[in-house]
């Protein structure tokens, strides 16, 4: 149980860490004036709307993203020390498999914000969210009275990654909701 707080307090770490860095590097980006923010604003609606609709088609269009993933042979130099930098690795998000633009369109708004404290919130969520199947699993077992090992959290897995298609659904629709309330938003501001 220890080795499930450290993994998810780590990503949660992990993710408002890189959260705080955008949020600090996006001040010179909106310093520049709201021409720039605007163009940047433009760009990540475009890309969600193109996103968001192959998400929906069943397309899968490239990410910006590694295929490296956290190495077993991490695990022999303890199993906290293990979870905490798995935790954090994976919260973080750019040092492993990320697949969706949303992560990439969160880390430009998170810059846009201008600020390290919303770059932390937003990003904090992400982490927590990210740990999520991962820290929860071993718990409703516990509660549910069966043992959580390996083979347990080979089959979540398992069924995770057959969850995909419903998955496409929910990203693709996130996807347009974003496009369609920040072009609603800049229609508002005028």
């Amino acid at each position: 149980m220890r080795s499930v707080l450290l993994f998810t307090l780590g990503a949660v770490a992990g993710a408002a860490a890189v959260g705080g860095a955008c949020g600090a590097m996006g001040v010179p980006i909106v310093a520049l004036g709201k021409d720039a923010a605007r163009v940047s604003w433009s760009i990540a609606v475009i890309a969600a709307s193109i996103y968001g609709v192959a998400e929906l088609s069943g397309v899968r269009l490239p990410v910006p993203t590694r295929h490296w993933q956290v190495p077993q042979a991490w695990a022999r130099h303890g199993a906290p020390a293990f979870a905490a930098t798995f935790g954090v690795l994976l919260g973080a998000g750019f040092f492993t498999i990320v697949d969706y633009l949303g992560y990439y369109l969160l880390l430009g708004r998170c810059a846009l914000s201008a600020s390290p404290s919303t770059g932390v919130a937003f990003m904090a969520a992400f982490g927590a969210a990210r740990a999520a199947p991962i820290a929860l699993a071993p718990i409703l077992s516990w509660l549910r009275g069966r043992h959580y090992d390996y083979a347990k959290a080979t089959e979540l897995n398992n069924w995770l990654i057959t969850f995909d298609p419903h998955m496409r659904l929910i990203r693709g629709v996130t996807l347009l909701g974003f496009a369609g309330s920040s072009i609603a938003a800049g229609v508002l501001r005028g």
